[in-house]
């Protein structure tokens, strides 16, 4: 004897592990277009409108000016804060010359004996500069 039918996918239940309907079909009165689609009405009202990406969509052009040179002083300010604690924590700084331009290094000695770990960091660094 066949075991029974499970009925709860076909009437859009859950079915016993959690698995959801694998198809809902429209009611065959149901208009066709963007109306059909859940929350065309709120979008036509404008009630579904995306939020401002950032505080520059908030701020007027002049206003904007004034917060990037405060993030830009901000910036170095926070580089400078962080390169002077390392030097203090016993870090030496020099500039080594590449073919894109000086890159600060800082290094100090190691306790151990493990290989050099080279890391690429910075706060403010631009990645931008850096690829060919």
């Amino acid at each position: 004897m066949a075991p029974p039918a499970d009925t709860s996918l076909a009437s859009g239940h859950a079915g016993e592990a959690g698995t959801a309907p694998l198809s809902v079909a429209a009611a065959p009165d149901a208009p066709e277009g963007p109306q059909s689609q859940p929350g065309a009405a709120a979008a036509q009202a404008g009630l579904m409108a995306p939020p401002p990406s950032g505080l520059a969509d908030r701020l007027s052009r002049g206003r904007r000016q004034v917060v990037d040179s405060a993030m830009l002083a901000l910036i170095a300010l926070v580089g400078r804060v962080r390169t002077l604690s390392l030097r203090r924590r016993g870090f030496c700084q020099h500039f080594v010359k590449t073919s894109k331009g000086p890159v600060a290094v800082l290094e100090a000695k190691g306790a151990g004996t493990g290989p050099t770990w080279v890391f690429f960091h910075g706060f403010a660094s631009r990645a931008s500069d850096w690829h060919d």
